[in-house]
């Protein structure tokens, strides 16, 4: 008989479970969501620690800077004509190539007085501005902010020399050095902050969620009626804490034998 109850129980339960699998809402994982909020304030707050502490211990800062040089090819001494205009925007392409070829890099290193040898690096340190304009900004990113604005500077001098002598450009100004960064363009401390908490609120919200959709306790008559599809007639109050009480004020009235 008793087996054939645990069996009962135990399939009424799993049912219920199913049951209730189908019958939650976007309301009620919600609610539970929102009845945890001390847990996603919890979260939230390890996230943005973990993110500060990672970007601090684990990350390299980068800097950032930005030299730039304007094109212009006169085909008239007296005055810079549209044709010329036009000219310069094409010659910006053809410079984008000349800049990033394996001599530039090597007299760009021998300017700021390293091995040129050690040219290879360079290449994933630069970057040029895709605009349309004739002005090309020549970024370096380097771990050190006075080495990235050296680079940067001896970037623009040599470049603007070699193209006058290949590709045979009339000038090339520079319209302004790079300045010495302050502070790191990379990592971003606040988007990694923010980054961190976001990631804290999902796993926590995920975590609350999943936990009530397996949860298959019964903690109110709501509970029962979306469970079993029966109503509720009446409740049966738990008297036990009352009954620990009063045993416990009995205990204390009760005469001490001496």
């Amino acid at each position: 008989m008793n087996a054939e109850n645990n069996s009962y129980v135990a399939n009424a339960e799993l049912a219920a479970l199913e049951r209730k699998k189908y019958d939650i809402t976007i309301g009620d994982l919600v609610k539970a969501v929102l009845s945890k909020l001390w847990v996603l304030i919890l979260a939230a707050l390890i996230g943005a620690m973990g993110a500060y502490f990672f970007t601090i211990e684990f990350t390299t800062p980068v800097y950032r800077s930005t030299a730039r040089v304007y094109i212009i090819n006169r085909q008239s001494s007296i005055a810079t004509s549209m044709n010329d205009l036009n000219s310069a925007v094409s010659i910006k392409d053809d410079f984008r190539v000349l800049i990033r070829s394996n001599d530039i890099y090597r007299q760009v290193l021998t300017q700021i007085g390293e091995d040129p040898r050690a040219y290879r690096s360079l290449a994933s340190k630069l970057s040029l501005d895709n605009n349309s304009s004739r002005f090309v900004d020549i970024t370096i990113t380097d771990t050190d902010p006075l080495r990235a604005k050296m680079l940067a500077d001896a970037f623009a001098n040599v470049s603007r020399i070699r193209a006058k002598e290949v590709m045979g450009v009339e000038d090339i100004t520079i319209e302004e050095y790079g300045e010495i960064p302050t502070s790191p363009s990379d990592p971003n401390m606040t988007s990694n902050i923010v980054l961190g908490i976001l990631i804290g609120l999902v796993i926590s919200a995920g975590a609350i969620v999943l936990l009530y959709m397996f949860n298959d306790n019964i903690r109110s008559e709501e509970d029962i009626e979306k469970m079993t599809g029966l109503c509720v007639l009446g409740n049966i109050p738990d008297i036990s804490l009352l009954r620990r009480v009063r045993n416990a004020k009995n205990a204390k009235k009760k005469p001490v034998r001496k």
